[in-house]
């Protein structure tokens, strides 16, 4: 049986920064041991673990692990519950494991392999990869009809203000909520921060203003499963703001900071902070204006997946260094991010990768060539052989020439040929019908079965280059692999395998998208979105020359191909009729400077790599 690699979770603990991070950080720590997967949590601050207890629950402890032994284990991955994390800590993590940061605000957010944000952040700390407020640890208990109007006789509020309210934000909302008649106030006292909600009676001027009006609790057990039962909730923004409009109770949102400030405003929520009029009007505005943020956060909605589940089912894939290139991670930094896919472009090698959070949701079954390969172009790989036949001509026509083979100057033998990554076999129709003595490679065994018991060509059912079903290197004279160098997980293996395979002088082809194209130019973002999910690489034609050199292969031939007038900016849009004088010019511009999507690579094998 395999063992379970643990996941670390580092949570913050420190003064000023309250104990919310430590409440998420310690529920999810919990809630992943129950799931079976081992989680173990690191609290960063010199806080003691008695108080740690106090926060987060006596059974903490068993959880929480030092520092020192932090290093001794083999982790899954590390996430940073750190709000702001150091730049000392986000190294030393990075070296241990993939690096997912929770509501990251700090120095390094940039930088972090994944950014999950359960609260939203202002637009200038940067994009994350999902922002789903609706994977909190929300309260069961949800009202029968969330944001009912308020005709209650006795308006029923409570506020709560988490584990450190240091600027006393609990005393002015009392006193702003008690001017008002026929209320009842239930008042949260931190547990990290005497706020003197004790010393209410002998307070001046709050006392003579709440007298009767207000219970203060030192602290509630669960509490989010009491704030369905609540008219009215006053916090500041952070979980319990979220928590309470899922549970479908308005909340109105006081700010200790101009940060806390701007992140409520921008999120959607009614704020107040001197002034509060719990007036009809007012509360009918709270009522909407809290709806129209659950809603906007997907919160209005029973909770499908919690975080735990969500972060359980995570298994990432990251880089230390370029795949391509192997140059550090340091000189890579994130290009772009989607939700499971974190974009990196090298600043050695211009190559962009890409980093997962789950496996790619496609495998390379008999599905991949029909449904998903219809949705890309339009029909089904069979559907489209005709078209395939043609264009593998063309690229054998790029063969002969180069290692020699017209139709005045034929070997005496029919050279060997490796596909790899053949499909149903196309372009081994071609070779075969011109001459060569073809052999496929293929994941899919559907794809395998067609190319030998229908084309009559043998083919391997193998996932290449773990799997090389070969007795012995330096067999082929061409090996070829069109549009599938970009799915390996580790392309320089790739290159290394296919150099053992080849003859000396043999000939290795490729085709695969380019990052210098009009679409990657223009258009960066909408073309890493729409980037098929299991292309891991983006190469330039200049690094594959220079990747293709180091590893013991002349380039001999590029051809840059995948030429769209059309998708050139502010004229694309006019540029539909192939054979327009404007469309034909574009095509031109398009050739000239190379600013195709794809591009085709030709090499021969010279010698052994570089060391």
């Amino acid at each position: 049986m395999k063992t379970l690699l643990p996941i670390l979770i580092a949570a913050s603990f420190e003064k000023n920064r309250g104990g919310g991070h430590l409440v998420r950080s310690a529920s999810l720590v919990r809630d992943l041991n129950m799931r079976g997967l081992p989680a173990y949590l690191f609290l960063s601050g010199k806080r003691c673990t008695a108080l740690a207890r106090e926060i987060a629950g006596d059974d903490i402890e068993q959880f929480i692990i030092s520092g020192d032994e932090i290093e001794k284990k083999q982790w899954k991955f590390v996430i940073c519950d750190r709000f702001k994390t150091p730049a000392d800590e986000f190294f030393f993590f990075q070296k241990l494991a993939p690096l997912i940061g929770i509501d990251e605000g700090g120095p390094c957010r940039a930088s972090f392999d994944f950014l999950i944000d359960l609260l939203p952040l202002p637009p200038e700390r940067g994009i994350q990869n999902l922002l789903r407020p609706s994977l909190l640890n929300l309260p069961k208990k949800r009202k029968d009809t969330p944001f009912a109007p308020l005709h209650a006789e006795k308006l029923k509020v409570l506020i709560s203000f988490g584990t450190e309210d240091k600027t006393s934000l609990a005393l002015r909302a009392a006193e702003l909520c008690a001017s008002r008649d026929n209320i009842e106030i239930t008042l949260i006292e931190g547990a990290l921060h005497n706020s003197g909600l004790h010393k209410i009676k002998n307070a001046v001027p709050y006392y003579s203003k709440t007298e009767g009006k207000v219970s203060v609790v030192k602290s509630v057990a669960n509490l989010r499963e009491t704030f369905a039962s609540y008219d009215l909730i006053i916090t500041h923004f952070g979980l319990s703001a979220f928590e309470s409009i899922y549970a479908g109770t308005p909340v109105v949102l006081f700010s200790p900071t101009a940060y806390h400030k701007k992140l409520a405003s921008s999120a959607g929520f009614f704020t107040a902070d001197n002034k509060l009029s719990l007036d009809t009007k007012t509360l009918e505005t709270i009522r909407m204006q809290s709806a129209k943020t659950a809603e906007k956060y997907q919160l209005d909605s029973v909770q499908k997946v919690p975080l735990a589940q969500y972060i359980g089912s995570a298994q990432p894939h990251v880089f230390q260094t370029c795949p391509l290139c192997g140059k550090t991670k340091k000189s890579a930094p994130v290009l772009a991010r989607f939700s499971e896919r974190t974009y990196r472009r090298c600043r050695y090698c211009k190559n962009i990768f890409m980093e997962r959070l789950t496996p790619p949701p496609i495998e390379y079954s008999d599905e991949y060539f029909f449904d998903f390969y219809k949705k890309q172009y339009g029909k089904t790989y069979l559907e489209d052989f005709p078209h395939l036949i043609a264009l593998s001509k063309q690229r054998l026509d790029v063969i002969k020439k180069l290692i020699g083979c017209t139709d005045k100057k034929r070997p005496q033998t029919s050279p060997r040929l490796l596909d790899i990554g053949c499909a149903y076999g196309a372009f081994l129709a071609a070779a075969k019908e011109e001459g060569f003595s073809a052999t496929g490679i293929d994941p899919s065994q559907g794809a395998v079965n067609y190319v030998n018991n229908t084309l009559h060509i043998p083919a391997h059912q193998a996932y290449f280059p773990q799997e090389i079903p070969f007795d012995h290197s330096s067999s082929f004279d061409i090996i070829t692999l069109w549009y599938v160098i970009e799915h390996f997980e580790n392309p320089a293996s790739a290159i290394k395998a296919i150099h053992k395979l080849l003859k000396k002088d043999g000939l290795f082809a490729f085709s695969t998208p380019s990052t210098t194209g009009v679409s990657s130019l223009f258009f960066k973002q909408n073309f890493l979105k729409n980037s098929p999910a299991d292309h891991r690489t983006i190469w330039t034609p200049h690094s594959a020359k220079k990747l293709l050199r180091k590893s013991g292969f002349f380039v001999k031939k590029i051809i840059i191909t995948g030429h769209h007038p059309e998708r050139f900016p502010l004229v694309g849009r006019f540029l539909h009729k192939k054979e327009s004088i404007p469309y034909q010019l574009f095509m031109k511009i398009s050739i000239f400077f190379g600013l195709g999507d794809t591009f085709e690579l030709y090499a021969l094998k010279i010698g052994g790599p570089n060391p």
